[in-house]
């Protein structure tokens, strides 16, 4: 013979279950916030110049800025440095670096842009080389900082 004990405490939670839902509730509503802040990464990829014969007309070169900023954020690119490449021996080939607009590109002046959130805001950046300067062959060289503001 099979027990009926099984059978029966399932019909007991059955007809019980309508009753334990009727017991009562109470709800508390609450604020979430949170606060964003304005952040931005920076990156910046070597400018390289081709080699430059100081007799020709000059070379120019490319590089890029890589700006990752809070969506909808007012940001401005600085470029801090001399815009003189030095060798060992301290002798100098003067540049010049100029943003997408052709402007000149320098502690003075700067590349405005908006923040766009993860999407990265790519910024070129031209770096020209005047024909005519009078130096000694050899490799030159120089650090220039991009800073972002905002």
């Amino acid at each position: 013979m099979t027990s009926s004990k099984p059978f029966l405490f399932a019909c007991a939670l059955l007809f019980s279950t309508p009753f334990l839902a009727h017991a009562g509730s109470a709800s508390a509503s609450f604020q979430v916030s949170v606060r964003v802040v304005n952040s931005c990464s920076i990156t910046a990829d070597p400018l390289r110049f081709p080699d430059y014969d100081p007799r020709s007309h000059g070379v120019t070169g490319q590089g890029q800025i890589s700006l990752t900023c809070t969506r909808g954020a007012p940001v401005q690119v600085f470029m801090e440095g001399e815009q003189v490449l030095r060798n060992a021996t301290g002798s100098a080939v003067a540049f010049t670096l100029s943003g997408p607009d052709g402007r000149p590109w320098n502690d003075s002046s700067s590349v405005s842009a908006i923040g766009q959130g993860k999407e990265a805001i790519r910024i070129p950046v031209k770096g020209t080389v005047a024909g005519g300067q009078k130096a000694p062959d050899g490799l030159y060289s120089q650090t220039m900082v991009a800073r972002v503001v905002f």
